[in-house]
């Protein structure tokens, strides 16, 4: 007869759950970036192909431009997360999951918005609505992690460097809210000046997408000089000073 084995698992010890909560919130939005990337991949690649194929687009100059708009985002939000979620602390709360996801949402409707319809060829000049949203859920998701950047949720020999990360989160949301405001104030404008929804208008569309791409450049670049910063401290201490232990952070409501 065959011999059966039985595998006892381990039981969850206190150190196990101290080493997941320390990097939960870190691999959270690790898995978020993926999940969120690869289908804006797919629905990115479907969109400049019915672009680039679709014959009599006359609004291909304006999708072109908006759609490379839309990547050079796309690439924003990889470089502010892998800033952002190296130098996260263990404090979450349900903003940590609406957020991305809506966040997420928007950034895949930028690149499907602009897909040409013939039932309705004027359908991309949503895409600033869009844009506005997408920067919105930006804002609100890098408040959300600023508000949670207290620096005691942090170990001693790292209190200095929070300060420059919650200058950097500010710094991102005044950039977030700027663009979005320029997104909603566009939108507008294409709704109460119809010729802007014309083809001849090209030009408009690609100082706007032309502008902003280069924001999102500049961002980019910004960003991978943080990153660049973190990774360069050098840690002295491996134990947290002040009541913080193994990676968890204290609530500011538990200040001494």
């Amino acid at each position: 007869m065959p011999v059966t084995t039985t595998i006892k698992a381990l039981p969850l010890t206190e150190q196990m759950l101290r080493e997941r909560l320390k990097d939960h919130v870190y691999l959270m939005y690790l898995n978020f970036s993926f999940f969120i990337k690869g289908a804006v991949v797919v629905v990115g690649g479907a969109a400049i192909y019915f672009i680039l194929s679709t014959s009599g687009n006359d609004f291909k100059l304006q999708q072109v431009a908006l759609w490379i708009t839309s990547f050079s985002f796309s690439l924003v939000t990889i470089a502010t997360w892998s800033r952002g979620s190296a130098f996260t602390n263990a404090r979450a709360n349900p903003w940590d999951i609406v957020l991305p996801i809506a966040l997420g949402m928007c950034e895949g409707l930028l690149f499907a918005v602009l897909a040409p319809s013939k039932d309705a060829p004027q359908v991309w000049v949503f895409w600033y609505l869009v844009y506005g949203l997408f920067a919105t859920c930006a804002a609100g998701l890098v408040l959300n992690r600023l508000n949670q950047a207290h620096p005691l949720n942090y170990a001693a020999d790292l209190r200095a460097k929070v300060k420059d990360y919650r200058k950097w989160l500010f710094e991102d949301i005044e950039g977030a809210c700027g663009t979005a405001v320029l997104g909603f104030t566009a939108f507008i404008f294409c709704q109460c000046f119809p010729f802007l929804q014309e083809p001849s208008a090209w030009p408009y569309h690609v100082a706007v997408g032309f502008f902003l791409t280069a924001v999102a450049i500049k961002l980019i670049k910004q960003s991978s000089s943080q990153y660049e910063e973190l990774t360069e401290l050098e840690i002295k201490k491996d134990r947290p000073e002040n009541g913080a232990v193994a990676g968890l952070a204290i609530r500011p409501s538990e200040r001494q």
